[in-house]
């Protein structure tokens, strides 16, 4: 039986690179899937979603609420620097500290969760599929074991890297970031750690993307992560190792 509960966000960004049609494209094949989603709704797209299953929750959110959003716009005396080697119309500020939010918004949740693991799964996710629907149905089934504090995709192999300047000039792809899995009972430990690391950049005065930050710290925690090679295609899903998959009782 599944044990994973899954959360996403859907936020309308001040300059959206993608624009509504898109996301609502993209977020539409994962709102069909009967499975336990927490999603996390502005009140942009809240009145957008009419047509959705009923295993999902949706829950209003208003990111100004985020400590993540607070620690990057209201607690700083000056504007914090963006990687340089960026997509100057796709990776602002705004998305940085989205991108960031993503382990503090599975402790927001956990109050709602009573499975053993949660995940964390980007709400246009299906973008990145081939064969959408054979993939997120797998999600239908999912259930995880021995997994010692996150599960993480990623193109490359954890190993060490250099925090800074390396880790914020430019994305690192060690870790894929559209999914992720935890142990309910660890997502406040993996927030912390995610908060105390991105913490290091913003008192250098600048931001890089949440791949970047969880980078910074894989090495030294790499025996606690279950990495697989899972880039962005439906390998994100399809490539989780057997050593962590409960086996299906006939």
């Amino acid at each position: 039986m599944a044990n994973i509960t899954y959360v996403s966000f859907l936020v309308k960004l001040e300059n959206d690179y993608w624009g509504t049609e898109k996301r609502m494209e993209w977020v539409h094949p994962l709102l069909q899937m009967e499975i336990p989603l927490i999603l996390y709704v502005d009140e942009f797209f809240q009145p957008l979603l009419t047509d959705i299953s009923p295993t999902i929750k949706v829950i209003p959110l208003d990111i100004k609420t985020l400590n993540t959003y607070k620690a990057v716009y209201e607690q700083r005396d000056t504007p914090l620097q963006l990687p340089p080697s960026r997509n100057k119309q796709k990776d602002t500020l705004e998305y940085m500290m989205l991108m960031n939010s993503k382990a503090e918004l599975l402790t927001l949740a956990k109050e709602h969760v009573t499975t053993d693991y949660m995940a964390y799964i980007d709400s246009g996710i299906s973008k990145i599929f081939k064969e959408k629907e054979n993939t997120l149905s797998r999600l239908k089934t999912l259930a995880v074991h021995s997994i010692p504090l996150v599960l993480f995709p990623g193109c490359h192999p954890i190993g060490p890297v250099e925090p800074f300047p390396y880790l914020w000039n430019g994305i690192h792809w060690m870790l894929s970031g559209g999914f992720f899995v935890v142990a309910t009972s660890r997502a406040d430990e993996f927030y912390s750690i995610h908060r105390s690391a991105l913490q290091r950049y913003l008192d250098m005065g600048c931001i890089t993307w949440e791949v970047n930050v969880w980078a910074s710290f894989a090495n030294t925690l790499k025996d606690r992560i279950v990495w697989y090679k899972g880039p962005h295609t439906d390998e994100m899903i399809t490539n989780i190792p057997a050593s962590v998959i409960l086996p299906t009782k006939n």
